[in-house]
């Protein structure tokens, strides 16, 4: 069975990555089995691993979606400056912003984890590497929300990034 977790893992961050761009939400477990033969088991560990996995395709497409103007501000929130003086917040659009939410959440959710003891020499062996790439996508993707944020607003109207420069990405 252990040659097709690499597989298994691919799969389930392809249909993880399809799920949530058409209904913004993460796919089940037995979601995922659904779309398999029975005969396919998919373990825990190849649905955590697929799903850490989907965390850099995710940082992909929120960072090229910033980057393509697709995060221009959209709308402020009212917020708090100096000496309590009310002053407008730009904010990203919510599919933008959600990205991010969403990115946060499932970092929260994997830093919560607790590998049992009988995991540890198996497939949670990527967990550590894995973990650290998820954990570099969730940062890339701050980055590029806080930049959009903080130094659109100092941006002339209309303003786009030079997409021409090739993106630095994690591959292991």
């Amino acid at each position: 069975m252990r040659q097709l977790s690499g597989g298994i893992q691919e799969y389930i961050e392809a249909l993880s990555f399809h799920h949530y761009l058409t209904h913004q939400t993460l796919i089940t477990r037995d979601e995922v089995a659904a779309h398999l033969p029975a005969e396919i088991i998919v373990t825990e560990e190849d649905y955590a691993m697929g799903l850490f996995d989907l965390t850099g395709e995710l940082m992909r497409f929120a960072v090229t979606s910033l980057s393509a103007g697709a995060g221009d501000t959209q709308g402020h929130a009212e917020g708090e400056g100096e000496g309590g003086t009310q002053v407008n917040l730009p904010r990203l659009p919510p599919a933008q912003a959600g990205v991010v939410r969403d990115l946060r959440e499932i970092r929260a959710s994997f830093e919560g984890i607790t590998i049992p003891r009988r995991h540890n020499n198996n497939m949670f062996r990527d967990y550590g590497k894995k973990s650290e790439v998820m954990q570099n996508s969730v940062e890339k993707v701050e980055r590029a929300a806080y930049g959009i944020l903080v130094r659109g607003s100092e941006r002339p109207a209309g303003w786009k990034p030079d997409l021409s420069a090739g993106v630095e990405m994690d591959v292991y």
